[in-house]
């Protein structure tokens, strides 16, 4: 959330999000998009690690109402309509697969779970409250029909897909919110370590990661973190290793009935032979 620290002119804004991870500034896709908004905008603000953060539009809208910057200022209807409609593909249909990819992919949840805004919580705050909020982010995944991995990666593809044609050969977008959002979403998606299915379609977009590259070098000053490598290809593996589970699970199951019964035959031999 953004505040103002005084009601001078030039404001000084306060930037309430949560903390750094893997080298960006937040590990969280909406405290980053408000973060490139500023920075984008020009506007002085320091950053504070608070567990709050409020919406992206209404941070913008804070921000110009605020300091007179703002991004969108330059463009006509028509832009603006184009940048609305895909910051609401990004926040509405994009964003749900990194949460689909995060918290409802069991090999994924200890890589979550590690994130600061978890870490710090004393037990058993520690433990229960991320399973609650895995158990919410999977109602709502539910409600959006998001339960399989083929519907949310082919939605993810359809979602890059559409930004890397819009963006095309140019540095940016409208060099507005839109610019922000995407970055902020896409730059997760490129180094957060357990988003290796979303990265792995995104960087069949060169002209995405360029522009998340672009970005953070002149507008935060630095390189663009490691994109990390693909993983080994261990899902076959895991996968036979679960059915190898179930089979002996189920192993198991039939050979302890199998012991009930041959009890039970027995039982009932010993007492017929002492009647």
């Amino acid at each position: 959330m953004a505040s103002s620290s005084s009601s001078a002119a030039p404001a000084v804004l306060k930037l309430h999000q949560y903390g750094a991870r893997w080298e960006l500034p937040s590990f969280d896709p909406f405290c980053l998009s408000a973060q490139a908004y500023m920075r984008l905008a020009g506007v002085t603000f320091e950053e504070l690690g608070d567990d709050y953060v409020a919406g992206t539009n209404a941070i913008f809208t804070y921000v110009g109402n605020k300091t007179g910057k703002s991004l969108d200022s330059a463009l006509n209807a028509e832009q603006k309509a184009t940048a609305a409609a895909f910051i609401h593909l990004i926040e509405t249909k994009l964003h749900p697969t990194l949460l689909y990819n995060w918290w409802a992919e069991k090999q994924n949840m200890g890589q979550t779970l590690v994130l600061p805004h978890f870490n710090s919580m004393v037990f058993p705050l520690g433990y229960v409250l991320p399973r609650l909020k895995q158990r919410n982010v999977q109602s709502y995944l539910y409600t959006l029909n998001l339960t399989q991995d083929e519907k949310v990666y082919n939605d993810a593809e359809e979602c890059y897909a559409a930004l890397a044609d819009f963006l095309g050969d140019k540095h940016f977008f409208f060099g507005d919110s839109l610019d922000a959002v995407a970055f902020g979403h896409l730059a997760i998606h490129l180094v957060a370590p357990q988003s290796h299915k979303l990265r792995s379609r995104l960087l069949q977009h060169k002209n995405l990661e360029a522009f998340c590259k672009r970005v953070m070098t002149l507008y935060f000053g630095q390189d663009f973190p490691a994109i990390p490598a693909p993983p080994p290809a261990t899902e076959d593996k895991d996968q036979k290793q679960e059915m190898s589970q179930h089979k002996k699970t189920g192993m198991y199951l039939l050979t302890g009935a199998g012991l009930l019964i041959l009890l039970h035959y027995l039982t009932k031999q010993h007492q017929a032979a002492h009647q």
